[in-house]
């Protein structure tokens, strides 16, 4: 019993020592598994960091995560001003963050999402509204308003693919348009003024009034706050509906450029609408619709004068839908194709008067889009081009009637872009484009190949060395541009290479012709230097 005892402690023991010995390994991985999780908790802990400038002021400070900033985040300018304020999501900008100018004033409110802007923009002067625009991946999208300082509505500025594209307009103080404005890839092409006053406070000039919808309702012209000229009236789709003409306030009933739109009406059986458009002197003018016996239109024409333009669908809002054509005053076709909501759509084609195809191509949204054809009046092709979202976008190449090629190159975007041929008759031209401006060294030659012109462009502006030949090969003129404008002297020859004329400029101006002083000049550098 004695033996006994001690065997049995002996074997708990050996049985425990092995035990220990065969799940050792799984003691290490537990520990490791262990380790790895509280590395990586510390790893990912958040920490509250403040950062300072040399002066001792707060540059800035908030959450840093994994050694990046994260979440909220104030900056501060070296004076202690607070600079900008906002948040981050996964260590992107995200939503509303605000900028400062080093006077505590509002610079601008952003909206931002995953790093770039999306939503309402607001920008401030002296801490007020100045303009509130709408942005989609860090482009201006939509319309952009400017304010006045006072909260009333300034400017409307139409945005598209990230520049100003469309109409928009200018406000007077107290709501009224008085600027209608165009622009296209962001430059302002077109300010019309209306709606204005003299300085007596009474009527002036083109004064146009709008629907509620945006839609024109009437416009004319005024002179000392009385109507003269003809003045148009609209209803809210557009339609005109009435032309009239006043002189001096009155209006002139027996006129003939006194026009009101007889609108009338043919009916079925039942009394149901069968037709409806106007009338003026008995003509056909503007819209007519065509109704079936449940009252659904199944056609529409667009007349002018008694002369029908156009025949398709027009719908009960005034927007042209489905299959349309297009014609000439004399009834011939002058194109075909779809329109949604009166914008084209699908394939067009467009004809000469004597019906052979003049172009032919795509819409999208009423944009042209891939390739398009143009053609003379015998048939023989004329140019070919490729859109993309209605700008030229690839290979150009027009041709004579011969079938010879006179222009050739590429469009990006709607500008001309790196090489270019013209053939203009006498010479051809050779040279390169960048966004539409000429960029580089220019040479025009003639037929022989013989130099007609060499000069160098940079962004559009000549600049250096401008020399132009005769065909003999003798320089014909020659001078120097800095930034566009002719600096220095400038000198024409004769075809046996004997000077006839030069002319000294500065800034752009004739200071000497053949050596004298030019006391006043009002010809322009072409002129003094054919």
């Amino acid at each position: 019993m004695k033996e006994l005892i001690p065997n049995s402690i002996d074997r708990a023991i050996t049985f425990t020592l092995s035990f220990k010995k065969k799940y050792n390994v799984i003691y290490r991985l537990i520990f490791l598994l262990f380790f790895l999780s509280v590395g990586n908790a510390v790893l990912a802990q958040k920490e509250y960091q403040i950062y300072y400038y040399d002066n001792g002021n707060v540059s800035s400070e908030g959450t840093m995560q994994e050694g990046k900033p994260n979440e909220y985040w104030k900056t501060y300018y070296p004076t202690g001003q607070l600079k900008s304020q906002g948040n981050r999501l996964n260590f992107e900008l995200d939503s509303a963050w605000i900028f400062y100018n080093e006077q505590g004033e509002r610079v601008s409110s952003i909206n931002y999402k995953k790093g770039k802007k999306n939503g309402e923009i607001i920008a401030f002067r002296n801490d007020v509204v100045y303009e509130i625009s709408q942005y989609e991946n860090d482009q201006k999208v939509g319309e952009s308003i400017i304010y006045f300082p006072t909260g009333e509505k300034k400017r409307v500025i139409p945005y598209a693919d990230g520049q100003e594209n469309g109409k928009g307009f200018d406000f007077d103080l107290d709501g009224r348009i008085i600027t209608l404005l165009e622009f296209e890839d962001g430059y302002l092409r077109r300010a019309d003024k209306i709606n204005r006053f003299d300085n007596l406070g009474k009527k002036r000039g083109p004064w146009i009034d709008f629907h509620t919808n945006g839609v024109v309702a009437t416009e004319g012209y005024f002179m000392n706050d009385l109507k003269n000229g003809i003045f148009k009236y609209f209803d809210k789709k557009g339609n005109l509906i009435t032309l009239e003409k006043y002189r001096d306030g009155e209006i002139v009933m027996d006129s003939e450029e006194s026009i009101i739109l007889d609108i009338r009406n043919t009916y079925y059986p039942d009394g149901t609408v069968k037709s409806s458009g106007g009338y003026v002197d008995g003509k056909k003018e503007g819209t007519h619709r065509i109704y079936d016996e449940e009252g659904n239109i199944i056609s529409g024409e667009v007349y002018k004068m008694g002369v029908k333009t156009a025949e398709g669908i027009v719908d009960q809002t005034g927007d042209f839908q489905g299959e349309w054509e297009l014609y000439y005053g004399d009834g011939a076709l002058r194109a075909k194709g779809d329109y949604e909501n009166s914008l084209r759509t699908g394939d067009w084609i467009f004809y000469h008067k004597n019906g052979k195809v003049e172009s032919e191509g795509k819409y999208i949204a009423g944009l042209p889009q891939g390739q398009w054809k143009w053609y003379y009046d015998n048939g023989n092709s004329r140019r070919k081009d490729y859109y993309r979202r209605g700008k030229e976008d690839g290979e150009s190449v027009e041709m004579d009637k011969d079938g010879n090629i006179i222009t050739q190159g590429q469009f990006l975007g709607g500008y001309r872009d790196g090489e270019w041929f013209y053939n203009v008759g006498d010479h051809i031209e050779k040279g390169s484009y960048i966004d539409g401006e000429k960029n580089g060294d220019w040479v025009y030659e003639y037929e022989d190949g013989t130099i007609n012109f060499e000069g160098e462009y940079i962004r559009g502006l000549a600049t250096g060395k401008h020399k132009w030949y005769y065909p003999n090969g003798q320089t014909k003129k020659e001078g120097r541009y800095s930034s566009g404008v002719r600096v220095g002297t400038w000198v024409k020859y004769d075809e046996d290479g004997i000077k006839v004329l030069d002319v000294k400029y500065k800034q752009g101006k004739e200071f000497k012709i053949n050596g004298r002083k030019v006391i006043s000049s009002e010809s322009s550098e072409e002129e003094t230097i054919p």
